[in-house]
């Protein structure tokens, strides 16, 4: 608690000095202390000793995520959970099951990642997915497909190519949309069923697919 000067010691020669001093000091501390904060930029929290939010760069820090997926043709199929590694800014790798209309997938996957922001990168991918499948002539998906019979595979071999754009937030939130094509390399395995023997082919249609899908999960620094 600060206590006032009695009025007369403030009207000795001395004290205007000494008044106009303290000022002074007071305003260079002041403005020395708002130099020397961090400068945030907008909507970036306050930096602290947790790593979930002391990351310098996100998106290209080494880290490991629980992801969840849904997709169309995708190689987890409809639904499916996945687990991806990160160890370098520029290389993730997942594995992960999921559920297809033909019955339970599991898939692996290795990909370059592109930082192009603070908080995105280019995602450039390889997949390989294995899983029971059955070609359906009439699906939309089917680009090289016609009234044949129907081809089955107990297990068909799945190779494929995307590319997406992964980001992650500051609280760790990540999310990655993502599209492609996949290729069935086992083309020989299937079994044909058909009214007739002669619908069969020799090469299934409904191999080669375009697929769509979108991650979304949570990510942990290393």
């Amino acid at each position: 608690m600060l206590a006032l000067a009695p009025r007369s010691s403030l009207n000795r020669p001395g004290a205007p000095r000494l008044a106009c001093l303290v000022t002074t000091v007071l305003v260079m501390s002041s403005a020395r202390a708002q130099g020397d904060a961090p400068h945030l930029p907008a909507g970036e929290p306050p930096a602290t000793d947790h790593p979930a939010v002391s990351w310098r760069s996100p998106i290209s820090a080494a880290s490991v995520a629980l992801l969840g997926q849904l997709g169309l043709g995708a190689p987890l199929g409809i639904a499916g959970v996945l687990v991806e590694l990160q160890p370098l800014p520029w290389l993730a790798a997942d594995i992960g099951g999921g559920v297809s209309t033909s019955g339970g997938q599991v898939a692996a996957g290795l990909r370059g990642r592109l930082p192009f922001a603070r908080r995105s990168a280019l995602d450039l991918g390889a997949t390989y997915s294995v899983g029971p499948y059955e070609s359906v002539p009439e699906s939309p998906l089917c680009i090289t497909c016609r009234e044949t019979g129907r081809y089955e595979w107990w297990l068909a071999h799945w190779v494929g190519l995307d590319v997406g754009v992964a980001s992650r937030f500051y609280n760790g939130l990540q999310i990655r949309p993502h599209v492609g094509f996949t290729r069935v390399v086992n083309q020989g395995d299937h079994k044909c069923h058909a009214t007739f023997t002669d619908l069969c082919e020799d090469e299934a249609p409904g191999t080669l697919l375009p697929y769509v899908g979108v991650q979304l999960g949570h990510a942990w620094p290393l």
